[in-house]
């Protein structure tokens, strides 16, 4: 056998071994060119559309589903003061004389 062929048998690189041996050689894979401009655009977008959608749950409800919500607070607001023990103008400890 030639020396040639061993040492390119032995020193084929396997998959996990390929980056270092790239780092080693000086082939180097460069990094994606972002434009910030357009990256800061993106984010804000999408921050925009996050803030909908959440006004969107909150705000966007049917005349029915606002009634129905209403019905329900005075509902429970008359079940609360019902269960009250005493009425919430009484603010002072004094007896009555």
């Amino acid at each position: 056998m030639e020396p040639a062929a061993v040492w390119d048998r032995d020193f084929v690189p396997g998959p996990k071994f390929a980056l270092s041996l790239e780092k080693a050689y000086g082939i180097y894979e460069m990094g994606k060119v972002v434009n910030l401009n357009k990256f800061r655009k993106q984010q804000a977008k999408v921050a925009k559309e996050r803030q909908a959608e959440t006004n969107r749950r909150l705000h966007g409800r049917t005349k029915a589903e606002r009634a129905r919500d209403l019905l329900q607070k005075r509902k429970l607001e008359t079940q609360v003061d019902g269960a009250r023990l005493e009425s919430s103008d009484e603010g002072s400890d004094k007896p009555e004389a």
